[in-house]
């Protein structure tokens, strides 16, 4: 091992399939296919309509949050969505301030085909392994999970990030 890289000790090879994790879904994040169905959508506009699906009455900003992308991507991938005919935008009675997006048939339908692709091509082999797995050991790898996660979510482009000297 590389004394320079000799932080990671006996991490590294669970650093390097983050690392890949991580940089593959970046590169595949937003190029639109068919995932067996006839609409072209990208992996964000699919986990868009799925979160939608999971809480149609979510505001935009705490839906942006848990997608982990800016509002302004968000409001992006909605406005698409729309022009598509897999979303509309409504707003609530009394509440002429936020726009409340809400999956359509046609989006319900083109999720319905892709979850089905998803479910045996990625996650069916993941959850048989996770099946084998004890419950304490998944609670610990998704907390790994999270906490890789919240330490990425804060930086921003261009910004000097530094560690104190104390």
């Amino acid at each position: 091992m590389n004394s320079e890289t000799a932080w990671m000790g006996k991490y590294r090879d669970l650093v390097e399939i983050l690392i890949r994790m991580c940089n593959t879904y970046a590169d595949k994040y937003m190029v639109p296919v068919y995932f067996n169905s006839d609409a072209l959508l990208s992996a964000g506009q699919i986990q868009t309509i799925e979160y939608l699906l999971e809480a149609p009455d979510e505001k935009m900003i705490d839906l942006a949050k848990r997608l982990g992308v800016a509002r302004s991507t968000l409001s992006k991938a909605v406005q698409k969505l729309a022009v598509k005919g897999l979303l509309e935008k409504h707003q609530k009675e009394g509440n002429k301030k936020d726009i409340y997006p809400r999956v359509t048939a046609k989006g319900r339908e083109a999720y319905r085909k892709y979850s089905r692709w998803v479910r045996e091509r990625c996650f069916k082999p993941m959850f048989a392994l996770a099946d084998k797995t004890p419950k304490k050991y998944l609670e610990y790898f998704m907390e790994m999970m999270t906490f890789f996660c919240r330490d990425f979510e804060h930086i921003e482009k261009g910004k000097k990030y530094c560690l104190s000297d104390t």
